[in-house]
């Protein structure tokens, strides 16, 4: 048994000693710092580049370049639809509104343009052989004679005027007087007058509510003849 045991330690040995040197050179052919040449690889092999990100410089702006102006969209207006200006804006006048005029009481007014004067004469007629545009008359009818008329002046007025007389067509003798109340009082009565005459009247009715004329005939009536009156020619209250 003792021998046995002798020999078998250098064996161990040998084989342990064997294994070594076979995993050196395994790991020195493995690494590569071995070759069967005998020569050393890595002094020959020249030096290797690793590139593991390619990266491009960046360019610093200089501190002189001025920056770009900022673009902004801007609406765009279509054709068909032109864009609204404020004439104010332009320089155009801008128009009063609507309802904001300022009406201003009329100084004058025609008794033939007054409602009282709707059943009467208004038509154009000559006196003394003048014309007027805007007289009031009324005429004879078999008798029944319409003698006064009033018209409401609503205290708005301080005078009335007008020129009386007898229609230059009317009948022949055909004569008349008038008489001018102011609230129901007579202030005033003209002369008889004919044809071919022609009394200016002016009476003052400040603050007065009704004026009245009155025709009083003078000459003989004719049925069917209303012409043969008195015409106030252009007869007018004024403020």
């Amino acid at each position: 048994m003792a021998s046995q045991d002798s020999l078998r330690n250098p064996i161990i040995v040998v084989l342990t000693i064997s294994c070594t040197v076979v995993a050196t050179l395994l790991a020195a052919l493995i690494t590569g710092s071995w070759s069967p040449g005998g020569s050393n690889p890595t002094s020959a092999q020249p030096p290797s580049l690793e590139i593991t990100e390619t990266q491009t410089p960046t360019e610093k702006p200089s501190e002189n370049t001025t920056p770009l102006p900022e673009v902004v969209d801007e609406p765009v207006e279509s054709p068909s639809e032109p864009a609204k200006i404020n004439p104010s804006e332009r320089g155009d006048p801008v128009p009063a509104e609507t309802g904001t005029s300022i009406s201003h009481p009329q100084p004058t007014m025609f008794l033939a343009d007054m409602p009282d004067s709707k059943r009467l004469g208004t038509s154009v007629a000559s006196v003394a052989g003048k014309s007027f545009a805007h007289p009031v008359y009324w005429g004879y009818s078999c008798g029944k004679y319409p003698k006064s008329e009033e018209w409401v002046l609503g205290r708005e007025w301080k005078t009335f005027t007008a020129d009386v007389g007898i229609r230059d067509d009317a009948k022949d003798g055909a004569s008349a007087r008038v008489e001018i109340a102011v609230d129901g009082t007579i202030v005033g009565t003209t002369n008889d007058f004919g044809r071919d005459t022609l009394v200016p009247i002016k009476v003052n009715v400040s603050g007065a509510n009704r004026l009245t004329l009155t025709v009083v005939p003078l000459g003989p009536e004719y049925c069917g003849a209303p012409r043969n009156t008195a015409v106030f020619g252009d007869a007018r209250v004024s403020r």
